[in-house]
């Protein structure tokens, strides 16, 4: 694809909606002191991303979009964890033996059965070396349940979304996750679902200056009392806040 075609097929507001989003993950990982301002970054910057994945997301074939997925992020996630690991065995094991216990398990063992556990947390036999990574898993899976839904979207949307519900929260209330993000995925699922289903329908197209400004001052407000009335959410963690309504 040639440069030119290749801006003609990006969509300026999604990939200035990205760098923000981007913003606001350093943002909110940073240690603020003023805990709304934390909740109010945490109740819709990775929402963001699955809403803006779901609508640039072309209609495939399931697999050609599991050939695809695999290519553009099981393989970078499996590439990245890989190196950014020999990053923290030389910074935080070797650096940090108050953190580690000086053995195979602790410095080999434990990062690998993360990376293949693929969640953004640590768990009693597995240590994540590069937490961010998640999202690349679950995004996949989303494609995934994305591109078998399509086969027969008025019916198959609607059970994959209620099935997607049911489970996440269901982990959510006995604190349990599913390995590989299928967890996080199934509550991101319904929000890209969401992104996909505007751009089909078109509604975020050619709307006027006044209409842009309406929604932005509406959608402003709405996640304020949300992040009032909530709390802070976590879908890395599968986390719905106070209430999975108000999420």
């Amino acid at each position: 694809m040639n440069t030119s075609s290749l801006q003609e097929s990006r969509i300026e507001w999604v990939d200035t909606a990205k760098l923000i989003g981007i913003y606001l993950v350093i943002l909110g990982h940073l240690p603020l002191k003023n805990i709304f301002a934390t909740n109010f970054i945490f109740t819709f910057h990775m929402p963001l991303f699955f809403f803006l994945s779901g609508f640039v997301e072309k209609h495939r074939s399931v697999k050609e979009t599991a050939i695809r997925s695999t290519k553009n992020l099981l393989v970078p996630y499996i590439c990245y964890y890989l190196v950014t690991y020999l990053w923290w065995f030389a910074v935080s094991f070797m650096r940090h033996p108050e953190l580690f216990e000086r053995n195979v398990t602790d410095g080999f063992v434990k990062p690998m059965l993360g990376m293949l556990n693929a969640c953004g947390f640590d768990t009693d036999y597995s240590f994540m070396a590069n937490v961010p990574l998640w999202f690349l898993v679950s995004l996949f899976w989303c494609r995934i349940m994305n591109a078998l839904s399509n086969k027969n979207p008025k019916i198959l949307k609607p059970i994959f979304i209620i099935i997607c519900l049911i489970i996440s929260i269901t982990l959510w209330k006995t604190n349990r996750f599913l390995p590989f993000s299928f967890g996080a995925s199934c509550m991101a699922f319904p929000i890209y679902w969401l992104g996909s289903f505007l751009k089909d329908k078109k509604v975020l197209r050619n709307q006027t200056v006044l209409a842009k400004s309406i929604m932005l001052i509406l959608g402003v407000c709405v996640t304020v009392l949300a992040t009032i009335l909530n709390g802070q959410i976590n879908m890395n963690g599968i986390v719905y806040g106070r209430n999975p309504f108000l999420f």
